[in-house]
């Protein structure tokens, strides 16, 4: 009887043991999942570090390549920790492109090569953007994240598709990105995708 009282008490034993075995497991699982969470949004920069405006970025390209230098394409978008514009445009001859620092407003990147012969002459240059007429981005980014439904717009290019200026914005929401087309004249949206790469 004695031997039979000491067999449950060890196997009572043993299964405490591994009861508390597997909650550590798990406490330290979801310690780590959260740590991992926490590490990725403190890697992801918020918008609001972005303290250049589109118009003050636009007014660098042209003083840097001259105010005839028509913009064709123009994006704000987090790399390496920081938002930064990188803004393309055009002249008769050559193509440009320029990066702005989005919280500092210092260049990083300028440069400038030749067109191809079928895009010399003005050609290129009828993708240039209405940059006066758009909607600013908090209007397109109010826009699309009406249309998913909330979240935070996190990246945004503006440029020409078959004839229609678009603002292509990037909303995320919960873990999820979502990249809604709006018409960058009217505000009208015509599009949206879904994402669901987290990265």
């Amino acid at each position: 009887m004695r031997k039979f009282s000491w067999v449950l008490v060890a196997s009572s034993l043993l299964l405490v043991g591994c009861a508390n075995q597997q909650t550590q497991s798990q406490t330290s699982s979801s310690t780590s999942q959260a740590a991992s969470q926490q590490t990725s949004q403190q890697t992801t920069p918020s918008p609001r570090q972005i303290k250049v405006t589109m118009n003050a970025a636009v007014k660098q390209f042209h003083q840097h390549f001259g105010g005839k230098v028509a913009v064709t394409e123009l994006s704000l978008e987090a790399e390496n920790q920081r938002y930064q514009y990188e803004i393309s445009g055009v002249d008769q001859q050559k193509e440009y492109e320029l990066t702005v620092d989005a919280r500092t407003g210092k260049t990083s990147r300028a440069q400038q090569e030749k067109l191809d012969a079928d895009e010399a002459n003005g050609i290129a240059q009828r993708d240039a953007l209405p940059l006066a007429k758009v909607k600013s981005r908090a209007s397109v980014s109010q826009v699309a994240t009406k249309q998913v439904g909330g979240g935070e717009a996190i990246a945004w290019s503006l440029d020409r598709e078959h004839g229609t200026t678009e603002w292509e914005v990037k909303v995320r929401k919960d873990q999820t990105h979502h990249e809604v087309r709006v018409n960058a004249l009217t505000g009208k949206v015509l599009g949206q995708e879904t994402d669901d790469d987290d990265d």
